[in-house]
């Protein structure tokens, strides 16, 4: 239970030979330094606020006021109405039945109702209507909707006892504290009375104590894109909403921004890690976005983690996950293309190799197999003539092995074929038969001018041959 503080206001009416000992009592009190609020004549009573000792930003919890009728002679024999409630619900002081200027801490608390407790006879089930809180101090005025009347003060105590349960809702952390630095207030609360038979006015009032405590605020983020198929270096951000609790203003304060890279994220998102895009950013009505970014150039999962640093009535708060924080990254579509080298030649004179190219993908690995088929197979249905298997490390050109010139015997269109086999990350690719011809024509034929310096030369070989012999036949001679 909070700290509970209760005043007794009541003046009597004095004999006429007890004038002078009054007189006395209130010039000591004076001296004292105690301030006694006005009651007239012996009209008066307890008030006993009871108040949760810790209550959270945006909670809704229950308070009480005890009155109680103590009324004094003469007038301890009358009933007493209990016409109204105040209840100034954060004070930095409870010196004074109201709160002073200096003190005051209004906005606070929304005092959302207020019921007679069903134990206390003379106020059982009675609503109060809650009036607007006052502007400058913060004071709510409780009116009983029905009439409650507390039996004489010399009776028994159940019959001039009410018990007012309240609804209050914190709505931020006490900007003026009874105690610096923390969220500690003092709620004031005090009943007007009236007698029923002199129709003289009395009141009772009390405090008590309580702390307010931050509440963590809801945080609510998004990936922009949080969609996969993104292509490296795609620019990203994030955006954050810090969410008001219930009744309470919007939160202030930063977030900053972490992007964690694949190998950083777990099943849980980005709990911890990740690097810091851009600097924090100040939340406008309650909500940031992130920088955007472009460090996406690694395939895999990303995901955001958004920092809140809090303010006076919120704590720090946090927020990751694995779906609306995250986004995927994937390599470009695996490309395969093909170029036969050479893609014409000559029978039994030009060799004959295949080229294959690998671009984008996932790290490609596995294998090419190229094959080679003759004219005769135009539609490369039956078994190749010749076939090279090539490694795959990763994208780049790969060429086949050397089909001899001298096997290149036949004229017309030879068919590669390439398959590359795909991997565990990679589809396989096809370059298929008729992508990839090779004209192959026969040797040339000599032309009639062409058969003329043949024999021109066939014939000055002759010649030049016969005079080396008859020359060498003269020596011997």
């Amino acid at each position: 239970m909070g700290g509970i503080f209760v005043h007794l206001h009541r003046l009597g009416k004095g004999l006429a030979a007890g004038k002078m000992l009054a007189v006395l009592g209130v010039v000591g009190i004076l001296l004292l330094g105690v301030s006694i609020p006005r009651a007239d004549a012996g009209i008066g009573g307890s008030n006993t606020p009871t108040w949760p000792i810790t209550v959270t930003v945006g909670v809704t919890f229950g308070a009480s006021v005890i009155i109680v009728n103590q009324s004094t002679p003469p007038n301890d024999t009358e009933n007493v109405l209990l016409t109204s409630l105040f209840v100034t619900p954060a004070c930095a002081d409870s010196a004074s039945q109201l709160c002073l200027a200096g003190n005051r801490d209004p906005g606070i608390f929304d005092v959302l109702s207020a019921v007679g407790a069903a134990s206390t006879t003379p106020c059982a089930n009675v609503v109060f209507t809650v009036g607007a809180p006052d502007a400058a101090s913060g004071e709510v005025q409780l009116t009983p909707q029905s009439t409650i009347t507390l039996g004489p003060a010399n009776g028994a105590e159940a019959s001039r006892t009410c018990m007012v349960n309240l609804t209050l809702r914190a709505k931020k952390v006490p900007a003026n504290p009874a105690i610096p630095g923390t969220g500690t207030t003092d709620p004031l609360t005090r009943a007007t009375l009236q007698g029923v038979v002199s129709t003289l006015n009395g009141t009772a009032s009390g405090s008590a104590q309580t702390t307010v405590q931050p509440v963590t605020p809801p945080v609510a983020t998004t990936s922009n894109p949080n969609t996969a198929n993104n292509q490296r270096g795609t620019s990203v951000t994030d955006t954050a909403t810090v969410s008001p609790a219930t009744g309470a203003p919007t939160p202030t304060g930063t977030v900053a921004f972490f992007l964690c890279q694949p190998a950083q994220v777990t099943a849980a998102g980005c709990p911890t890690g990740g690097t810091q895009v851009g600097a924090a950013k100040t939340l406008v009505n309650g909500t940031a976005t992130s920088d955007a970014t472009t460090n996406t150039n690694a395939d895999g999962k990303y995901c955001w983690r958004a920092q809140y640093s809090g303010d006076a009535s919120y704590a720090a708060a946090s927020h990751t996950d694995a779906t609306g924080e995250c986004f995927t990254v994937v390599p470009p579509p695996l490309q395969f293309s093909t170029q036969p080298t050479p893609n014409n030649g000559t029978v039994l004179q030009t060799a004959l190799n295949d080229v294959g190219t690998l671009s984008g993908g996932s790290n490609p690995t596995g294998t090419i197999t190229f094959s080679l088929f003759p004219p005769s197979d135009p539609n490369c249905a039956g078994t190749a003539i010749f076939t090279s298997v090539v490694n795959v490390n990763g994208a780049g050109s790969y060429t086949s092995a050397t089909f001899p010139a001298d096997q290149v015997t036949p004229d017309g269109t030879f068919q590669w074929v390439a398959v590359y086999s795909g991997d565990a990350n990679n589809p396989p690719r096809v370059s298929a038969c008729g992508q990839e011809p090779v004209v192959i024509i026969p040797p040339a034929v000599p032309t009639l001018s062409e058969w003329g310096m043949i024999l021109f030369v066939m014939i000055l070989v002759g010649v030049g041959a016969l005079m080396l012999g008859r020359r060498r036949n003269i020596s011997v001679g």
